[in-house]
């Protein structure tokens, strides 16, 4: 099993839950390593600068690392911003360069629908399951 590094932003802020309730949202970027492979894990909402530079420092990290197979697990997401989907694409960019891609598991329909708006359906392979993305590596 790989070393968990996790990153928890401090940063909270109140919003609207779906039924009218404020309530606390706190976003997490928790990274597994598992060889030449990293598990991204995101909960929460993506939406403040803080919560961006964490994913950007993550993801960095793992490209400086020497790691281009990344799964990008947004189960637990419930937001991403337009900066989040904008560092997503610059990582798939990056590590398509160097023969590596960036699967997405499970988004929720908030984020694909984002993702057809925005015609990136194509760029990121989706899966349901984590382990199906870790197979979709080999399948390539």
């Amino acid at each position: 099993m790989g070393v968990l590094h996790t990153l928890t932003t401090l940063w909270q802020n109140k919003r609207q839950n779906p039924q009218g309730n404020l309530e606390e949202a706190r976003s997490q970027v928790e990274t597994e390593r598992k060889g030449n492979l990293a598990i991204l894990s995101l909960s929460g909402a993506i939406i403040s600068s803080i919560d961006e530079d964490d994913l950007k420092v993550a993801l960095d990290q793992i490209v400086t690392d020497g790691i281009f197979r990344i799964v990008v697990n947004l189960e637990r997401a419930r937001w991403l911003n337009s900066s989040a989907f904008g560092i997503l694409i610059a990582a798939q960019n990056q590590v398509r360069r160097q023969g590596g891609s960036v699967h997405l598991v499970r988004p929720n329909q908030r984020i694909i629908s984002v993702f057809v708006t925005m015609r990136l359906e194509k760029l990121f392979n989706r899966y349901e399951t984590l382990d199906e993305a870790i197979a979709g590596f080999d399948a390539a």
